[in-house]
């Protein structure tokens, strides 16, 4: 019985994703009047939700997809945010730490690509009791705007990865 059950899961977890993306009312019915086991519900949840996870869309119609990678540099810097600009304007930002690695969901298609990698601090000022946040740049300034980046990433279907290389 229990090979039955799988296979059917299996089956409504492909199929249930598209019924759960176009109409998640017909997907919250089957889960509360199937009469699958709870612990089997559950389980096609979560497979579910990570399906979708994997693509998305927003309001405007952008369909997005998962990319990661690594941002390396000759020099450490101990973290910074990689960040993605869409045609349609949509910004996306993918934090990373000290190991440079990323991961966000961004829209499909061309999107120019940054980078920034800036700590703060707070050094005294002249006058007493003032303090002032000086800020530290990790990377070249060429990187930290789009137009002198010239970096770009085509965005497709399905999963991506992006390694970005900086050099002085």
């Amino acid at each position: 019985m229990f090979d039955l059950e799988a296979r059917v899961s299996f089956l409504a977890l492909i199929f249930g994703c598209e019924i759960l993306s176009f109409r998640g009312e017909a997907m919250r019915s089957f889960m509360a009047t199937s009469n699958y086991s709870p612990h089997l519900k559950r389980c096609l949840l979560v497979g579910l939700l990570m399906l979708m996870g994997c693509r998305e869309s927003d309001s405007r119609g952008l369909t997005k997809s998962p990319v990661s990678g690594t941002v390396s540099y000759g020099k450490s810097f101990p973290q910074g945010e990689v960040i993605f600009k869409h045609p349609s304007g949509e910004i996306t930002v993918a934090k990373f730490e000290a190991d440079g690695q990323y991961k966000a969901n961004v829209p499909e298609g061309v999107n120019k690509v940054m980078v920034r990698s800036q700590t703060s601090s707070f050094a005294e000022q002249g006058r007493p009791g003032g303090q002032q946040e000086v800020f530290t740049d990790h990377i070249p300034k060429r990187y930290r705007d789009f137009a002198t980046s010239k970096m770009e990433y085509t965005v497709q279907d399905g999963e991506n990865t992006f390694d970005i290389k900086l050099i002085d």
